[in-house]
C-alpha cells in the first residue's frame, strides 16, 4: 500500500466495529495498568492504513473526560490508535485519574485524522475552505501551536471564523493570527467511530479495582497515623528531623490527606491533593506537616500546646456528574463524601448522618459555587478521626490583620534605605521645562528629558506595576502629575491563588523597610457592605506585589494620604454592576478618592507583537470604552494582568461622569531597558480626568 495520508477512508462496518473494540480494550487495559500492545490482526486490515493521526475522546456523563491523540505524516492506524487510546486512558493530567469502575459509563469517540493541507488564504476567502463537521483545524506559528477535532465546531455550533479563532486561542494565539502571514493554517479531514466503551470490554480485564485497593486505613490507622503527623510538625517547629515513616502503618494509595490544627476558637486545615493520580498516603503526610509547619509559621504560632490534631484521608475520588445534573441515589454517605470542583479550587464534605444531597447542598453552600455545569461533583471514599469533616481550599476571608508586612522589597524594589532614595530620586527626576509647556501635555519618559507638568486634581490613573528596573520611572512620572486627596483606592489583580477573589484590604498600616503608610479599616468595612461582592480578606494581599511595588512611590509623593487597596479577580460580566455599586458609596463620601488601576500590559511575546497587541487595547482606554478595552483584550488574547482593575476604575469613573478624557504619560517595554526583544512585557502609565 503507498503510503500516503492522503487516502480518504473506506471502512467496512466490520473494520469500523473492529476499531472501536480495539481502542476500547486498549483504554480498558491502559486504565487497569494492563500492558497490551494492539496488533494487526485485532484490526480487520487497517493496521496498516496511512493516517495523518488518531484521537480519543471519552465522556462521562456527557461531560469531557480524556481527549489525547498522536499525530505524525508518516503514521499507520495501528500505531497511531495504540498511542493514542493509551494517552486517552492514563495521560491527560487535565482531569483526575480514571478509575477501572467509570468504564461502564464513558462514551468515546475515535477520530482517524487524514488530508492534511495547508490553507494559504489570509482573508474572509479562507471560510470556502473549511467545510464544518468535516474538517479539523490546526494552526502553527512559532513553538505554539493547537488543533480542533471537526466535532468540535459542529458541538458548540461554530462557524468557520469562530472554528478559526477558537484554534488560534488554542494554540496560545490572539483571535485573529490566522490572518498573520507567520501563522500556518491546516485543514484535515475527520472521520469518527462513536459508541460505549462497556460494549468492548472483555471479561478477563478486571474492571472493578481489588476490595483490598478500597478499604483504606482503617479506624486505629488513621489515628495512629494522626498522631504521627501531629509529632512530625513538632519536631520541625523545634527545628528537628521528622520520621519519614511509620512501621507497621497504612501507606496505600491515595487521592489526598487533610490535618486539622484546631486551636481554642479557630482551626487551620493542610492539605495535600492529588486528583489527577493517586500518592503514597505516609509520604503524603509528610508533605502535610511541612506545609502545615510553615502555615504556623507565617500565622506567627510558636507553640503547639492547646492545639490538637485531626486527619481526613480521602481516594477513590470518581466523577458522577455536574453540579446541574448528577445522581447521589444509593450513595452510602458512611463510605462515602461529595467533593465538589471548579476552577481548580474544591470543597469536600463527609457526614455518615446526612444523605448525599444534603453534603452536595452543603459543599454548595461553603464553596458558593454556581450550580451549573462547570462546577463538578465528585464522590470520594473517606476516613476521618471526626465524626464529620469539611475542608476546601475556597479561601475563608481573614478579616483581623492590622499590619500588612512589605512582601517584595529586596525583589521588586530595593530593600536598603540609601538604596530606595537614590532610586527614587532618579525615577522622579525633573528638568527644566521649556516656556511653552501645556499642563495636560503628553510626556515620552524613555530615551530623553522628562519634564513634570504641574500637578492636576485628576480623577484615576493607570500604572505598571513590574519591578521599578522595568517600569519604575514609568509608574513614578505618572503620578508625580497628580495632585493627591486624602484617600487613594489601589485596584489591582490578583498574581497568586491565596485568599477571595474580591479582596478589600483590612489594614490599619502598610509597612515598608523607610516609610509606611496609613490605611483605612473603617472605609474598608463600609466599601465592602456597599459593594457585595467585595470581602474584607488580609490574605490575599499578604504576598501580592501589584499594590506594594507602588507604595514607597507614594509614600514619597502623597505622605499624608491613606490607601485603600482592592485585588480584583474573576468573571469580566460582574464589573458593570459592582462599578455602578461603588460609584454610588463613593458618591456619598464628604472627598472624592484618587481610583488607581495597577496593571502591566501584554506579557512574555516580542517587542514587535507585544507593542502590536497592546495598540488596540491602549487605544481603546484613551478613547474613554472600557467595554471595548475589555473585548480587545479577550478577542486578541492579551495577556494583561490587571484589565479587570482597569475596567472597574473606568466604569466607576464614567458612572460618576468623570471620565472625560485620557492622558497617555507613556508606554514602554520591558525590553527598552534591557535590550533583549524576545521576550518583554509591555508597560503604560495614563491620566484620567
Amino acid at each position: 500500500m503507498e503510503h500516503s495520508v492522503n487516502i480518504r477512508p473506506s471502512f467496512t462496518e466490520a473494520q469500523k466495529k473492529a476499531i472501536f473494540l480495539t481502542a476500547g480494550r486498549k483504554v480498558a487495559m491502559s486504565v487497569c495498568r494492563m500492558s497490551h500492545k494492539i496488533r494487526s490482526e485485532d484490526l480487520e486490515g487497517t493496521a496498516d492504513f496511512p493516517v495523518y493521526g488518531v484521537f480519543v475522546s471519552l465522556k462521562r456523563f456527557g461531560q469531557l473526560r480524556a481527549c489525547c491523540g498522536f499525530l505524525g505524516e508518516h503514521s499507520l492506524l495501528g500505531d497511531a490508535l495504540d498511542e493514542a487510546a493509551m494517552r486517552a486512558a492514563v495521560e491527560d493530567f487535565r482531569f483526575p485519574v480514571i478509575h477501572s469502575s467509570e468504564l461502564h459509563e464513558m462514551e468515546m469517540e475515535v477520530w482517524i485524522l487524514v488530508c492534511p493541507e495547508r490553507i494559504v488564504a489570509k482573508d474572509e476567502s479562507i471560510f470556502k475552505f473549511i467545510e464544518l463537521g468535516k474538517h479539523g483545524l490546526q494552526v502553527f506559528r512559532g513553538q505554539r501551536r493547537g488543533l480542533l477535532l471537526p466535532g468540535v465546531a459542529t458541538e458548540h455550533h461554530m462557524d468557520p471564523l469562530q472554528f478559526l479563532e477558537q484554534t488560534c486561542i488554542k494554540a496560545g494565539l490572539p483571535k485573529d493570527a490566522w490572518m498573520d502571514p507567520y501563522t500556518a493554517v491546516f485543514r484535515f479531514e475527520g472521520y469518527s467511530i462513536t459508541g460505549h466503551v462497556k460494549d468492548t470490554l472483555d471479561p478477563s480485564i478486571p474492571v472493578d479495582p481489588p476490595e483490598s485497593e478500597k478499604k483504606g486505613p482503617d479506624a486505629r490507622n488513621l489515628a495512629w497515623l494522626a498522631d504521627h503527623c501531629f509529632r512530625n510538625i513538632q519536631k520541625k517547629m523545634n527545628g528537628g528531623i521528622p520520621d519519614i515513616y511509620l512501621p507497621g502503618a497504612y501507606d496505600g494509595m491515595v487521592n489526598g490527606a487533610c490535618i486539622r490544627l484546631k486551636m481554642a476558637h479557630q482551626y487551620m486545615d493542610c492539605a495535600h491533593v492529588s486528583f489527577q493520580r493517586e500518592v503514597p498516603l505516609q509520604s503524603t503526610l509528610l508533605n502535610v506537616a511541612e506545609n502545615a509547619t510553615s502555615a504556623l509559621k507565617n500565622h506567627h504560632i510558636k507553640s503547639l500546646l492547646g492545639i490538637h490534631a485531626s486527619l481526613c484521608v480521602f481516594w477513590d475520588v470518581h466523577l458522577i456528574g455536574t453540579a446541574e445534573k448528577c445522581s447521589l441515589e444509593d450513595v452510602d454517605t458512611k463510605e462515602y463524601g461529595v467533593i465538589v470542583h471548579r476552577n481548580g479550587r474544591w470543597t469536600l464534605c463527609f457526614n455518615p448522618k446526612r444523605e448525599a444531597e444534603s453534603l452536595l447542598a452543603d459543599a454548595l453552600g461553603v464553596s458558593e459555587f454556581l450550580q451549573d455545569e462547570d462546577t463538578a461533583v465528585y464522590l470520594t471514599r473517606v476516613r476521618a478521626t471526626e465524626s464529620s469533616f469539611i475542608t476546601s481550599t475556597v479561601q475563608v476571608p481573614l478579616r483581623d490583620e492590622q499590619i500588612r508586612h512589605s512582601a517584595v522589597a529586596g525583589m521588586f524594589y530595593p530593600d536598603g534605605e540609601k538604596q530606595m532614595k537614590e532610586q527614587l530620586d532618579r525615577m522622579l527626576a525633573e528638568n527644566d521645562a521649556p516656556e511653552n509647556i501645556q499642563p495636560n501635555q503628553v510626556f515620552q519618559p524613555w530615551g530623553g528629558k522628562f519634564f513634570v507638568a504641574p500637578k492636576k486634581a485628576y480623577t484615576g490613573a493607570l500604572v505598571p506595576h513590574a519591578g521599578w528596573q522595568y517600569s519604575g520611572r514609568l509608574a513614578a512620572q505618572t503620578l508625580a502629575q497628580i495632585e493627591f486627596p486624602r484617600h487613594i483606592f489601589i485596584f489591582a489583580p490578583k498574581h497568586k491563588n491565596i485568599g477571595v477573589d474580591w479582596a478589600v484590604a483590612p489594614f490599619e498600616k502598610w509597612n515598608l523597610p523607610v516609610r509606611s503608610m496609613d490605611g483605612d479599616p473603617r472605609m474598608a468595612q463600609q466599601l465592602t457592605e456597599a459593594v457585595p461582592e467585595f470581602q474584607l480578606d488580609a490574605l490575599a494581599h499578604r504576598e501580592e506585589h501589584s499594590i506594594e511595588v507602588l507604595l514607597p512611590i507614594l509614600a514619597r509623593l502623597a505622605p499624608g494620604s491613606r490607601i485603600l487597596g482592592i485585588q480584583v479577580n474573576g468573571k469580566s460580566e460582574k464589573i458593570p454592576e459592582v462599578s455602578k455599586q461603588l460609584a454610588r458609596w463613593i458618591s456619598t463620601l464628604p472627598q472624592r478618592p484618587l481610583l488607581i488601576a495597577s496593571s502591566d500590559m501584554n506579557h512574555y511575546a516580542t517587542d514587535n507583537e507585544t507593542r502590536k497587541l497592546d495598540a488596540p487595547v491602549l487605544d481603546a482606554i484613551c478613547r474613554c470604552a472600557p467595554e471595548e478595552m475589555l473585548r480587545s483584550v479577550q478577542e486578541k488574547n492579551v495577556s494583561m494582568c490587571g484589565c479587570l482593575p482597569t475596567a472597574l476604575v473606568m466604569m466607576t469613573l464614567r458612572e460618576m461622569s468623570l471620565l472625560n478624557h485620557a492622558v497617555k504619560v507613556g508606554y514602554a517595554t520591558s525590553g527598552d531597558v534591557t535590550g533583549d526583544k524576545r521576550q518583554v512585557v509591555g508597560y503604560a502609565g495614563i491620566l484620567f480626568e
